[in-house]
């Protein structure tokens, strides 16, 4: 892995971080028994992690029959935690 660096890319405007993987140099990697060329630059999309607003997460749960019920968050609410219920078992 020290032929690649971690290239995170924030999205603004749909609001998610993108994950890349770039390879330093011309390169080949063997995954599994298959060979794959790299180039110099060239970027494997690895992860994207959406970023909601408490708000947002919760309309997003409701709208998938979740209800939420508590959310622990760090001291500046950057990040959250959310019990979710089925929504069958909230009432």
């Amino acid at each position: 892995m020290k032929a690649f660096k971690h290239k995170p890319i924030f999205n603004t405007r749909d609001g998610w971080i993108e994950i890349h993987l770039v390879s330093s140099r011309g390169q080949s990697v063997k995954i599994r028994a298959r060979r794959t060329p790299f180039r110099a630059g060239q970027s494997i999309h690895t992860e994207n992690s959406y970023k909601y607003s408490m708000g947002q997460f919760r309309a997003l749960a409701r709208s998938a029959n979740w209800h939420p019920r508590r959310v622990w968050t760090d001291p500046r609410e950057l990040f959250s935690v959310h019990e979710l219920v089925s929504s069958c078992d909230a009432k």
